[in-house]
């Protein structure tokens, strides 16, 4: 399918990883957020999300979100991204305003733009089936231009730590049965919650969404509208002498909230979903989760490695000798 030129891809790495920062310390011996680390292979999760985001769109059309410390801790740089746009928030206000600052400078270059949401710090796998999905859920967006498309991971097992989606039926009209009406958005919500829309075949959210610029951009206007008006004050200032400062002028009035949670989870009349076909993905908030997708995609290294892994969710501390075989048999 021939891409859109007005498709602009968005990478969100704006977050520390606060709850694997112990796990990562110990496995790579250094302070890092999880989307800067290269768990498999010799690509950061943050790189692997840049190799996507450019399947996707043209390079230029390619905007990451990243906080300020992470810059200055030489964790990210703009030679990641060479030809697209690095943002920095000076402070972290959840997933909320983290997604809005990069739409606002799309919005700023081109106001009828398609945007793909990307974060950095989840694991996908195959690239190329992934990529797939993503397309069809744009040409999704290009049928029913008012819905934020997300597309959502069939679970393996109940996480009550996650956002699911209760579906509702196939979205009349379209010649995708995959398509479907969300009946309800739900964040992190109880144990036996999650398993009763887990055993009625909902899905994970997986805050990856194809969206028009100006859908999502008046869904978020209609319920903070506080926030809307900032960004839009901000946008003069884009790449210009004036861009940082105005930047941290604008987050210290800016209000704290949750694209999934504040937003997404009150309106899913304007929301549609497809399912992951064919790939694997995880959110890799948890040293278990990490061997859960390594129990999965390498069942015959089990006995070197589950064991290592494990072990380093443990208080003890680990020998260089057991930290460089998990290193190895992770990598190979």
């Amino acid at each position: 399918m021939q891409r859109p030129t007005n498709l602009w891809t968005i990478m969100l790495s704006g977050g520390n990883g606060e709850r694997l920062r112990p796990f990562i310390r110990r496995v790579f011996g250094r302070d890092l957020a999880k989307q800067y680390c290269a768990f498999l292979g010799n690509r950061t999760m943050f790189e692997s999300t840049a190799d996507r985001a450019r399947m996707l769109a043209p390079p230029q059309q390619n905007v990451a979100v990243v906080a300020q410390s992470h810059l200055e801790r030489g964790w990210v740089g703009q030679e990641q991204i060479p030809e697209g746009k690095l943002l920095a928030q000076p402070f972290n206000h959840d997933t909320g305003p983290g997604a809005l600052l990069p739409l606002a400078y799309v919005r700023r270059k081109e106001p009828d733009a398609v945007v793909v949401i990307l974060p950095c710090d989840h694991f996908v796998y195959p690239e190329h089936r992934f990529t797939e999905d993503v397309r069809n859920a744009v040409k999704a967006v290009e049928a029913f231009p008012e819905r934020l498309v997300l597309l959502g991971a069939s679970p393996k097992l109940v996480d009550a730590d996650l956002g699911w989606i209760e579906l509702g039926p196939p979205l009349p009209s379209s010649s995708d049965s995959d398509l479907r009406q969300v009946n309800r958005f739900v964040e992190k919500p109880p144990a036996d919650e999650a398993a009763r829309i887990m055993r009625a075949g909902g899905l994970l959210n997986t805050m990856i969404i194809a969206a028009r610029l100006d859908s999502l951009w008046s869904l978020a206007r209609r319920h903070f509208p506080d926030t809307i008006a900032l960004f839009e004050r901000l946008e003069n200032a884009f790449d210009t002498d004036r861009e940082r400062d105005e930047l941290r002028q604008a987050y210290r009035e800016m209000p704290s909230w949750n694209l999934s949670q504040d937003l997404l989870g009150r309106c899913p009349s304007n929301l549609a979903v497809m399912e992951l076909d064919g790939v694997e993905w995880n959110d890799w908030g948890r040293p278990e989760r990490i061997l859960e997708t390594m129990r999965h995609l390498r069942p015959a290294d089990e006995p070197l490695w589950s064991t290592e892994l494990l072990s380093l969710t443990s208080n003890r501390t680990e020998s260089p000798k057991s930290i460089a075989a998990i290193r190895h048999a992770v990598s190979a």
